[in-house]
């Protein structure tokens, strides 16, 4: 697809395809399509999205879990509030607008929280990339954005029954925003693809350390902590089914066992009200 003002490329992923702008960041679209970039997040798209699902993205970055996941779902939201992704973006939506699917989606330049107002997101690079967080509000590179309350988004756009799938993707973010989403999350039809940054909780020091010159006692502290934390994040989710993207159930004990053990944690999880296989079972009635 090439006009005047816009060249693209078509990326073709597990039978679908969509466009995308030329830039900078065509290796990456290369590397999706060549299943080196998280094949296991269309596997779970795949496994639980039909156009009986609205589809909400937070943390969409530049596009490339929203131009697949929306080819799947009744209706897609997308939120993305670095301006530098967001303009990427945008490009690479309107590189799709002669696609039918394409009418099902709506972006917002915002962030999501449990209460409306603003909020500070840095970015240590510079903006554009996938790091954009809460976390690195005192970076040089940093942003006042407008956020939203999710819940009445959800009111105003009707996802308050029916399925719904979440995939939150928001650097860190997660940590101070799931605990207050609880009544939200516990909707019966909705289900929640998670990606999870433990790693970062100890490198900017929210854990009252300091990251550098530590001893031994302080590191055993730190990964104890880290441990702890992110324990107490998935205890929060009010879902009784937590997943691997293979469908392999999460076992909560086992998980933080691991974490204190190795220091390994697992980063990307599915959260459900029903077993994995009802999802399955569904889309074939």
């Amino acid at each position: 697809m090439e006009n005047a003002e816009l060249t693209s490329k078509a990326v073709r992923k597990n039978g679908l395809e969509f466009n995308v702008a030329i830039n900078h960041r065509i290796d990456f679209w290369r590397r999706l399509e060549n299943n080196v970039w998280e094949p296991g997040t269309f596997k779970v798209f795949d496994h639980f999205l039909d156009r009986d699902t609205a589809y909400v993205d937070i943390g969409a970055w530049v596009g490339p879990t929203l131009l697949y996941a929306a080819q799947r779902a009744k209706a897609s939201y997308a939120f993305e509030p670095d301006p530098v992704a967001f303009e990427e973006l945008s490009r690479n939506l309107e590189s799709n607008d002669q696609a039918a699917w394409r009418q099902r989606i709506q972006i917002f330049n915002q962030a999501v929280d449990h209460q409306a107002g603003t909020l500070r997101l840095g970015n240590p690079s510079g903006g554009g990339n996938s790091m954009t967080s809460v976390l690195f509000s005192g970076e040089s590179a940093s942003w006042e954005v407008e956020k939203i309350s999710l819940a009445d988004f959800f009111t105003e756009h009707g996802l308050r029954s029916g399925r719904v799938f979440v995939k939150m993707d928001i650097e860190g973010g997660e940590y101070q925003l799931l605990p207050h989403l609880r009544e939200l999350l516990s909707q019966p039809d909705l289900v929640l693809y998670l990606s999870v940054h433990p790693w970062m909780l100890g490198m900017l020091g929210m854990l009252g350390l300091q990251a550098r010159g530590e001893n031994l006692p302080a590191k055993i502290r730190r990964r104890l902590l880290v441990a702890f934390r992110h324990a107490r994040l998935l205890r929060a989710l009010p879902f009784r089914y937590l997943y691997h993207e293979n469908g392999q159930r999460i076992s909560l004990t086992k998980e933080l066992l691991r974490a204190i053990a190795s220091g390994k944690f697992t980063t990307t999880l599915v959260a459900a009200h029903a077993p994995w296989e009802v999802y399955e079972t569904a889309k074939c009635e």
